[in-house]
């Protein structure tokens, strides 16, 4: 394969990538909501740069499941963190 073959095979490789990434949005920390009309709006990012919108009837759909998942989630935390304590009381 030459270089130039190398090249274009990896650029392809980057858009596909690119494109998959686009199919996902990670909010990790949010800077704010709030409501205005029927939405949801979830600003995040490290200055607020970025914005989730949601409806809040098909939100309202899903809580229950979101609901369910994060407190599930959150026990599972609590627990580790709670073995890590233990461990490091008993050195």
């Amino acid at each position: 394969m030459t270089e130039i073959q190398e090249l274009q095979k990896n650029i392809k490789e980057l858009k596909a990538a690119l494109e998959d990434k686009k199919k996902y949005t990670y909010v990790g920390e949010t800077t704010s909501v709030y409501v205005m009309g029927d939405d949801l709006y979830i600003e995040y990012g490290s200055d607020g740069e970025n914005t989730l919108i949601m409806g809040i009837n098909q939100l309202f759909e899903d809580l229950p499941f979101i609901t369910d998942q994060v407190l599930k989630q959150q026990k599972k935390q609590l627990k580790r963190r709670l073995k890590e304590i233990k461990k490091v009381l008993k050195n």
